[in-house]
């Protein structure tokens, strides 16, 4: 009679017969070069590029990207590699290379494995939704351990096709849970295989740590960052089985257990998961548009849509201002013509008329990158409050430095945020703050605000109106274009 294996062996037998198969690569050179890259704190558009120029099938696919009416709101058309990084953002270029790695090896399975993937590319948008909606400072890190938190599972199903189905099989017949089931048949669970073949990928240390078999899975009282980031690793996966992998019959308890293991630590609410399901849906679905690949039969939409309908989901709010305005498009056409302050001037006069918000700023980094002063303001905002908006560029906690040092968006009606140094100076009762990011360098930001009446109530809203991204996005493409010499500066 064999020796039973201990879990180490068996994960190792596997991991020796998955390397030796002909059709398993090492990570791509290009793909690991671009990953530190990023990863660099000196990371930049310049050095970025010249990276991914190195790999032409990936160059195209980022400047294919670019183009998309996602990115390129100006109609002209973008050609150049550095232009296309500093329109897209450093974030979203790893996002991309990280899913091209992802779907590159994966890509020609059968449709079983391709659905995985897709659940595993779910999975990276819920972490990453709720990574800003719980103020995580750095989005993109949640994305990735979301996107390889299910990684041993696509392996098995992909290199060992009859043990995975005896693994579903026994599941289905003992109604045991996955790890249970894995433990019998396999010997160890899915995520000790994700996390070997994580560490010989030479991924980042956050996405091997959370899957740790110590990763924590709920918390209810103060967590570091590190822990932090294994929560919304974990909550990226469970609710992705909550709304994609179970019975209906069953999809109101697993949201619950979601609710019940992740809603406190995260600060996430019932109401907040229909905006973050229905964003991970749309972002998923352009990825794969964006790669080429059939979503096969998962239909993600119809079981959101069947949550919502069913009431275990609230509909994600529609926010002011999210409607299309011909103005947008005209300022978009005159983006790169004239003068740079008048442009700047518009585009705060627009997204306060269309975001329903009362004041606005550009603000301007110093050139030493040690504070940031108001250089225009616009609506009821006077040159005494505007004068008020001088900060330092402090790694300390609080909005400003989760959105420029972070360089995330912050929506902030509610919640900690509001009572922060930050918002007493400038009285803002809701508050949206937007970095300008030129080059993978913070040159700025748009700042948007009302005040609120003592007593008002308070309200979460995590999303920033569309329409101020959008004036964002037409402000860092104004001052690239100066920068690269079209034009006189600010």
């Amino acid at each position: 009679m064999q020796e039973r294996l201990t879990r180490e062996e068996a994960v190792e037998a596997r991991l020796s017969q998955i390397l030796q198969r002909s059709d398993f690569p090492a990570l791509s050179e290009h793909i690991q070069e671009l990953l530190a890259g990023l990863a660099s704190p000196s990371a930049s558009a310049g050095v970025i590029s010249h990276i991914i120029g190195k790999d032409v099938g990936l160059s195209l696919r980022i400047i294919r990207t670019a183009n998309s009416i996602q990115y390129n709101r100006s109609g002209r058309q973008i050609l150049a590699l550095p232009h296309a990084v500093a329109l897209m953002g450093l974030e979203t270029i790893r996002d991309l290379a990280a899913g091209l790695m992802m779907v590159h090896h994966f890509r020609s399975r059968p449709p079983g494995v391709r659905q995985l993937l897709a659940l595993s590319l779910l999975s990276a948008n819920h972490a990453r939704e709720g990574a800003r909606a719980s103020n995580y400072p750095r989005a993109e890190e949640a994305y990735l351990c979301g996107l390889f938190r299910n990684l041993g599972e696509v392996l098995v199903a992909c290199y060992f096709p009859e043990d995975y189905a005896q693994v579903l099989g026994h599941m289905t017949a003992n109604r045991t849970g996955e790890k249970e089931s894995c433990l019998r048949l396999l010997g160890f669970p899915y995520e000790e295989l994700g996390r070997e073949v994580v560490r010989r990928w030479n991924l980042p240390s956050q996405v091997a740590r959370v899957l740790d078999e110590t990763a924590p899975t709920a918390i209810v009282s103060l967590y570091s960052e590190e822990q932090h980031l294994a929560l919304l690793a974990g909550f990226g996966h469970e609710l992705t089985a909550a709304l994609h992998r179970v019975p209906p019959d069953q999809c109101a308890a697993r949201l619950e257990r979601v609710l019940h293991g992740f809603g406190k630590p995260l600060r996430l609410t019932g109401k907040a998961l229909g905006g973050i399901a229905h964003s991970a849906v749309e972002n998923t679905k352009a990825t794969f548009k964006t790669l080429q690949l059939p979503l096969d039969q998962l239909r993600l939409e119809k079981q959101v849509e069947l949550a919502l309908h069913a009431g275990l989901l609230a509909p994600p709010e529609a926010h002011r201002g999210d409607e299309a305005s011909p103005e947008w498009d005209e300022l978009a056409r005159d983006i790169h013509n004239g003068e740079l302050q008048q442009l700047l001037g518009r585009i705060l006069d627009l997204g306060l008329h269309t975001g329903g918000f009362d004041r606005a700023v550009f603000g301007l980094v110093t050139p030493e990158h040690d504070a940031i002063r108001a250089r225009l303001h616009a609506g009821s905002a006077s040159e005494e409050w505007a004068g008020r908006f001088g900060f330092p560029l402090e790694r300390r906690a609080g909005p400003l430095t989760a959105a420029l040092v972070g360089k995330r968006d912050l929506y902030v009606c509610g919640g900690p945020y509001l009572d922060s140094g930050f918002a007493r100076t400038l009285e803002a009762g809701c508050f949206v703050l937007l970095p300008v990011v030129i080059g993978g360098i913070v040159a700025g930001c748009l700042y948007f605000d009302r005040p609120s009446p003592p007593g008002a109530a308070r309200k979460d809203e995590p999303e920033a109106p569309r329409n101020l991204v959008r004036a964002r996005d037409l402000a860092a493409e104004a001052i690239a274009a100066r920068h690269a010499g079209t034009a006189g500066g600010i």
